[in-house]
């Protein structure tokens, strides 16, 4: 994302919320006192974060947009509180962010040139790379993943109709790789996480043609060609939005369906999961919105929910998966913020903690500001 429930501030997310309807299905909540708001660095408003990665208990990033015309957003945790960090220089936004033991990477748009932009942190500046068809200003990078060596995996949509990229770096030069015959009308993909140069996955919606409707798909990268792998028992899947590979036969991916309940269709959220063989509906809670990013520690597996509602967002939401048993998890009430909306959770390698990023809204103020929250093992 872009994707269908974007992380960048300037797409806001679209989805069918035409009224709640008492057929949503119940499931049971719970207050969310693991969910703490954590001290943000000041900005100015609108602003907020789009996305967050951990390298340890003592380093996360987390990027977004400040400001009106806006400018890039970027702050890091030092293992005691998040510092603002320089921006690079131009007007425009970051939606993405990764990081491996030896290099950081991010992602935006240049609003000024309408450009895609490609960054990679040395030392203590953050320098732009190339990348394929960067001169292309219909594309968008939707996704990165750092690997160890300065490799990195990328994704991007381009083009009218949409097309998609999925591309390799190696450290040293750039290969775009095919996508597979279930794209030949079109995929846009939204996100993509690689284990290993040879071992990656990307997911997101592949477009309709003259026999079917637009769907979810997942794709694998086996070290030499995509293979896709059309979602099974989860009907109606519109978009995913994310994807975590914990291991080669446990991987999960997130995103939304439309209900068609009548007379008001909803969107709810919708998690997968591959056991090594196929996909399956993971049998998650329906809230209305949309799984938009999720993150596997510890504390089992959490995901953020976009609500797509009017009055059920006045706290973060969350899907947390522990013990086999599913459960969804309010974030804490913020003083003075009308609403609060979570656009990227990440786990922080080795812990039972988890952040969280996005923005808290002041009807009043008409505005909004960047959002950090941490999660900590609940007290069973």
């Amino acid at each position: 994302m872009v994707r269908s429930w974007v992380r960048g501030l300037a797409a806001v997310p679209v989805v069918i919320t035409l009224g709640l309807v008492s057929t949503i299905p119940s499931y049971a909540q719970r207050a969310g006192p693991t969910w703490q708001a954590v001290q943000t660095p000041s900005a100015q408003p609108p602003a907020s974060l789009a996305d967050v990665e951990a390298q340890g208990v003592r380093s996360a990033w987390a990027v977004g947009s400040e400001g009106s015309p806006s400018i890039p957003l970027i702050v890091h945790w030092n293992g005691r509180r998040w510092v603002k960090q320089p921006s690079p220089g131009w007007q425009g936004t970051l939606t993405e962010v990764t990081t491996a033991p030896d290099g950081t990477w991010a992602s935006g748009v240049d609003q000024t040139t309408g450009a895609a932009k490609l960054l990679r942190r040395i030392g203590s500046v953050w320098a732009p790379r190339g990348f394929p068809r960067s001169d292309d200003t219909t594309l968008r990078i939707t996704g990165l993943s750092a690997l160890p060596g300065g490799r990195l995996w990328l994704s991007a949509t381009y083009g009218s109709p949409t097309t998609s990229m999925l591309a390799f770096y190696d450290g040293r030069i750039w290969t775009e790789t095919p996508l597979p015959v279930e794209c030949a009308t079109g995929c846009a993909v939204q996100q993509v996480e690689a284990r290993g140069p040879g071992d990656a996955w990307a997911v997101g919606t592949a477009a309709a043609s003259s026999a079917a409707v637009a769907t979810g798909i997942a794709l694998r990268w086996d070290g030499t060609a995509w293979t896709a792998r059309l979602p099974d028992g989860a009907g109606g899947v519109v978009s995913l939005n994310d994807v975590h590979a914990v291991s080669s036969g446990d991987v999960w991916a997130v995103g939304h369906k439309v209900v068609f309940n009548v007379p008001r269709p909803y969107s709810a959220t919708v998690v997968l999961h591959y056991d090594g063989t196929s996909w399956q509906d993971a049998g998650a809670p329906e809230v209305v919105g949309s799984g938009v990013s999720l993150a596997a520690g510890g504390d089992g597996l959490w995901v953020s929910v976009q609500l797509g509602a009017p009055g059920l967002a006045g706290t973060a939401r969350y899907l947390r998966h522990a013990s086999g048993m599913w459960t969804v998890v309010n974030g804490p009430a913020i003083p003075g913020a009308d609403a609060v909306t979570t656009r990227a959770v990440a786990a922080v390698p080795g812990t039972s903690v988890t952040w969280s990023v996005g923005h808290r809204a002041s009807v009043a103020a008409q505005t909004t500001l960047p959002h950090i929250e941490l999660s900590r093992p609940p007290v069973e």
